[in-house]
């Protein structure tokens, strides 16, 4: 009998990743797509709050009436819908630097799982107004301070900055 116990207790009950295996992206389940969407409506909450906007949505039940504009509740494409317009809008609000709006479009999303929403993403903060302009100033700076970024997008800046495409 005590070595059975002793042989349960010695056996894992979880198993620990490995280094090959990475973990599950939140954006993969519908939880964790839920739960993505609400911190960023509440990140953009708190934006709003600091500049002083009198519209500010405060209980779950608002946060429930703005997703229902995506769509069902209960289709991971509406929460896909809604993250990626509260992201883009995160970014145009929030991010005056554009340091979140570089790494959003150079590591971020694949980092965190969410590069099949990218297009979203950027369909969405491509409807704001400055976006343009942010995305010039962006290139502008990864041409300028290449260390820090793959040559790839070094390259893309550069031929961008150089064809006056902007």
């Amino acid at each position: 009998m005590t070595q059975d116990l002793a042989k349960r207790s010695s056996s894992p009950t979880t198993t620990a990743l490995d280094s090959t295996q990475q973990p599950k992206s939140p954006f993969a389940t519908l939880k964790g797509l839920k739960q993505r969407t609400y911190r960023t409506w509440k990140s953009l909450y708190r934006i709003h709050a600091i500049a002083g906007s009198d519209l500010l949505p405060t209980t779950d039940e608002e946060f429930k009436q703005t997703m229902c504009q995506f769509g069902n509740l209960r289709c991971k494409a509406t929460w896909e819908n809604a993250w990626s317009a509260l992201y883009a809008q995160l970014l145009a609000e929030s991010d005056h630097d554009n340091v979140r709006l570089r790494r959003t479009f150079t590591s971020c999303a694949e980092a965190e799982g969410w590069m099949h929403l990218m297009p979203q993403v950027l369909d969405n903060f491509l409807e704001t107004e400055e976006a343009i302009d942010r995305i010039r100033d962006g290139l502008e700076r990864i041409y300028r301070e290449e260390r820090e970024f793959p040559l790839e997008l070094v390259a893309f800046a550069q031929a961008l900055t150089l064809s006056h495409v902007f």
